[in-house]
């Protein structure tokens, strides 16, 4: 039934006779609406009528009553089932509520986003925005470093570079700069190294590495040449040597290293694309039909070596 219907049935579920003008008094209905709505009850044998002469009577029948109730025990179940679907929405609130308060917990003692995100078998993006809406500070550089050590200020103040204090206790020159800063060493400017101190050499070479090159092959710079010529990727190396992605990038075009394409991942080609691109489908049907881009179905059709039809040429189906 329909809610107004709903409303008819129980003014008459006592089976008794009503006016028609009582009726229609108190569901505040047109004599119009209330009498369609009463034929469709009356023509599903819901409800029943009668004349007295210049007045008509409505009352609901058994059938009807059977049907209103079956309807009210219905809609019992579904408010059942919505106050069931809300305490597990309020639940699952409180429980990511208690996650982000562990994630911001863990990440203020030191865990990286990307170690939180496999923790919590989260993506690196959500972990991310997690921390935000709990209001992190975020760290730019990954976990907070300890200071640097006594012999690591000593070696530093006596007129060693950052380079030399790196090597000499093992680790990158960033993490190095940042012990040194969280140990309340004032970093010596670039320009104005301390008295006594030779020019110094970086540690890293920016030269070509081929036979003519002065370029250590034991150094840095010979070392991440090796290796991304061998297929190790940008990313790779960065976190590798605790370097950005844009100063990897840097050393190795200095060093004279041509940079590989990006690799692009395509998708597997799905089932019967080329031949309905042969037989006359566009490109843009293509990618409605399989769920991809234009420019992405565009590229799979052309990894599969397919010559392209110039923009406005129909293909034979057509």
């Amino acid at each position: 039934m329909l809610p107004v219907r709903l409303i008819i049935a129980t003014m008459l579920v006592d089976l008794q006779w009503h006016e028609y003008a009582l009726i229609a008094e108190a569901t505040r209905m047109t004599s119009s609406d209330l009498s369609g709505h009463l034929q469709k009850l009356n023509g599903r044998r819901y409800a029943e009528t009668k004349r007295a002469g210049q007045h008509s009577y409505w009352r609901l029948t058994e059938l009807g009553k059977e049907k209103l109730s079956s309807h009210i025990d219905a809609s019992r179940r579904l408010f059942a089932v919505a106050e069931e679907c809300l305490q597990s929405f309020q639940q699952n609130d409180r429980s990511a509520g208690n996650t982000g308060k562990k994630l911001a917990q863990d990440y203020r003692a030191g865990a990286t986003i990307r170690e939180l995100a496999d923790s919590y078998g989260l993506t690196f993006y959500s972990a991310r925005e997690t921390l935000l809406a709990e209001g992190v500070l975020l760290r730019r550089n990954g976990p907070t470093p300890p200071p640097a050590s006594p012999e690591m200020v000593n070696s530093y103040s006596n007129g060693s570079s950052i380079h030399d204090v790196a090597k000499e206790h093992s680790v990158s020159y960033d993490a190095a700069r940042r012990m040194l800063i969280a140990a309340g060493v004032k970093l010596r400017p670039k320009s104005n190294p301390a008295k006594g101190e030779a020019a110094r050499t970086p540690p890293i070479a920016a030269k070509p590495i081929n036979a003519d090159s002065q370029v250590d092959p034991d150094s840095t710079t010979a070392e991440m040449v090796r290796k991304y010529n061998d297929g190790q990727t940008l990313e790779g190396l960065a976190e590798e040597y605790s370097r950005s992605y844009r100063a990897v990038r840097t050393l190795l075009l200095e060093a004279g290293v041509t940079m590989r394409p990006p690799k692009i991942q395509l998708p597997p080609t799905p089932p019967g694309m080329v031949n309905a691109y042969n037989h006359g489908w566009s490109i843009r049907q293509l990618a409605i039909k399989h769920d991809m881009t234009y420019s992405r179905t565009r590229r799979v059709l052309l990894a599969e070596g397919v010559v392209l039809r110039g923009v406005g040429r129909p293909g034979s189906a057509w």
